[in-house]
């Protein structure tokens, strides 16, 4: 019989007559003949699953081998020319490109890319972003499309249109795919540990330049300024320098103290402060009273100065002023006559 791998035959049963039996009609050989013919089925259904087998991986691999195409490389020589509200794109051949396509955006967080074109022909070499706005940076970007629809390798570039007369720019490097692009390093000016002190200043007396501290750091050109918290004007006869930091002049009106804020701002409006307060007064001085020979003590227009100062002025005159009039009553009562 036949399991499959092999026949076991029996050797033919004993006739009556003592001999073998023989022919193809026995039933040994019958058995003999089937299990050959099974075998030789079973052979031929291995091959042929065999071939088939061959065909489909054959068939994957080739699968495989087209999805593992990358497209052609990157655009070489990437450049990039400003201009009034345009980006003019220029670039050189990729192998096996039939088209390009090309995108930009604004250097933002999360990029959002315009498709501009991405049809351009294969012998075109340049091309022209329009409508942009000035002083704006831009990303531009450009990658080659092979016959296979295969897009390759992007080359990026950094631009910013305005209306001042184009300048060209040298070929930039793509950065590479897997990083994002650089954020530059802002900083903001400041004025460190600088302290500067309360002022106080005569009226009609020429003051001491006053030298204010600068600041370090931001992005050039820095502005300096002074000018009252409130927003006002400084002192009338005193001026502020603001190349030189210098505070100068010679006040003409008297001024109770008031806060200023110095301040400085760079190129792309950082900032940094300090407050201190200007005082204006005059020097104490005398006056002579019309209270019969009673002495005025200080007048209460020239009672300016520090706080404390000025409450000790105000305290004076007005002792000054009580011991004026009791003075004056003792004048004014008639004596009476006295008889003996």
């Amino acid at each position: 019989m036949y399991d499959g791998s092999f026949c076991l035959i029996h050797p033919p049963p004993l006739l009556s007559d003592g001999r073998r039996g023989t022919g193809a009609r026995h039933p040994v050989l019958r058995a003999v003949s089937r299990c050959l013919t099974s075998g030789l089925q079973d052979f031929a259904g291995r091959v042929l699953f065999a071939l088939v087998t061959t065909a489909a991986v054959t068939v994957l691999l080739g699968v495989a081998s087209a999805s593992a195409h990358v497209g052609p490389p990157a655009p070489d020589q990437l450049t990039l020319e400003p201009g009034d509200q345009s980006i003019s794109v220029s670039w050189t051949a990729a192998v096996s490109a039939v088209r390009y396509e090309l995108q930009y955006r604004l250097n933002e967080d999360p990029p959002n890319w315009v498709r501009e074109a991405d049809n351009i022909p294969p012998d075109s070499r340049s091309y022209e972003i329009t409508g942009l706005t000035n002083d704006i940076e831009y990303w531009v970007r450009v990658r080659a499309w092979d016959d296979d629809s295969h897009g390759g390798v992007w080359h990026r570039g950094i631009a910013t249109p305005t209306d001042s007369p184009p300048t060209s720019s040298p070929p930039t490097s793509s950065p590479p795919a897997s990083s994002p692009p650089a954020t530059p390093t802002d900083t903001a000016p400041s004025f460190g540990d600088a302290e500067i002190d309360d002022q106080t200043f005569t009226v009609d007396e020429q003051i001491m330049d006053l030298q204010l501290p600068p600041a370090s750091g931001g992005d050039p050109p820095r502005e300096y300024s002074l000018e009252e918290v409130a927003g006002g004007d400084l002192p009338d006869g005193l001026y502020f320098d603001e190349s030189a930091q210098v505070l100068s002049g010679t006040p003409t009106e008297l001024q109770v103290e008031t806060a200023y804020v110095y301040g400085v701002r760079d190129a792309d409006g950082d900032m940094d402060e300090i407050e201190f307060t200007i005082e204006i007064v005059a020097e104490a001085a005398a006056e002579d009273g019309d209270g019969g020979g009673c002495t005025m003590i200080g007048g209460t227009e020239n009672a300016v100065g520090s706080s404390v100062f000025s409450l000790f002025l105000i305290l004076t005159a007005m002792f000054s002023a009580i011991l004026c009039g009791r003075e004056r009553r003792r004048k004014d009562v008639p004596r009476e006559s006295v008889s003996f």
